[in-house]
C-alpha cells in the first residue's frame, strides 16, 4: 500500500505541474524524473555550500561603445555534467526554495567584485544583478540589500537590481513601494527581458 500511495503521489504531482484539472498515469519515467530532480537539488545545495557556483560578468556598453557597467551572470560548472544551464538550476532553485541562498550569494559576490572594480577605476557605472521574484517579495529583502551593501562597502550608486516584468506584475503596489525604497537607498532598478 505504501508503494501504491507513493506512485499515486508522484502522478498527482506531475498532473498538477501540467496545470491541474487533469490526471496522470504512473509509469517508471515519473520515478526517474523525480529521482533526477532530487539528485540535482542535492547537488545544487552542495554547490551552494562549497562555493561551486561562479559569477561571470558581461560588459554593458553605452550607445557610443563605451563601458558603462557589468551584469553579473550566475554559472554552475558541475563536476560530472559540465556547465549546467541557468534555465535548469535557477528554475529548480525557485521550486525548492534554494533561490534565496542563490540570490543572497550572487548579490554579495557581485557587490564585493564591484567594489574592487570601482577601487581599480574599471567600474564607473553600475553592477547589475538579477533578482528573483521570490527573493524580491520576501519580507526582509530591503534588509538583505542594506546589509550586503554595508558588509561589502559598495556605494549603492554602483548597484542596479534587474527585475522581470512578472516580479512587478505580481503585486504592483508592493513592487512600487519596494522600488521607491531602493531609490531612497541609492540603488537603481531595471526591467529585464
Amino acid at each position: 500500500p505504501e508503494t501504491l500511495l507513493q506512485k499515486a503521489d508522484m502522478s498527482m504531482l506531475r498532473a498538477k505541474q501540467r496545470g491541474r484539472n487533469t490526471y496522470d498515469v504512473f509509469d517508471s519515467s515519473i520515478a526517474k524524473q523525480l529521482e533526477r530532480r532530487v539528485q540535482m537539488r542535492n547537488e545544487l545545495q552542495e554547490a551552494i555550500d562549497t562555493d561551486g557556483l561562479e559569477l561571470h560578468y558581461q560588459s554593458i556598453v553605452d550607445a557610443s561603445g563605451g563601458l558603462c557597467g557589468f551584469e553579473a551572470l550566475m554559472r554552475w560548472q558541475h563536476k560530472q555534467r559540465g556547465s549546467v544551464p541557468p534555465s535548469e538550476f535557477i528554475t529548480l532553485a525557485e521550486e525548492t526554495g534554494q533561490i534565496a541562498q542563490l540570490t543572497s550569494w550572487s548579490l554579495r559576490q557581485a557587490c564585493l567584485d564591484a567594489r574592487l572594480l570601482v577601487e581599480s577605476g574599471i567600474l564607473t557605472g553600475r553592477m547589475s544583478v538579477n533578482i528573483s521574484s521570490t527573493q524580491f517579495h520576501r519580507f526582509n529583502f530591503l534588509d538583505l540589500v542594506r546589509g550586503i551593501l554595508e558588509e561589502t562597502g559598495l556605494d549603492p550608486m554602483y548597484l542596479e537590481l534587474e527585475l522581470t516584468e512578472t516580479v512587478l506584475m505580481q503585486d504592483i503596489a508592493a513592487a512600487r513601494e519596494l522600488i521607491e525604497e531602493l531609490i531612497e537607498m541609492g540603488v537603481t532598478t531595471a526591467i529585464d527581458d
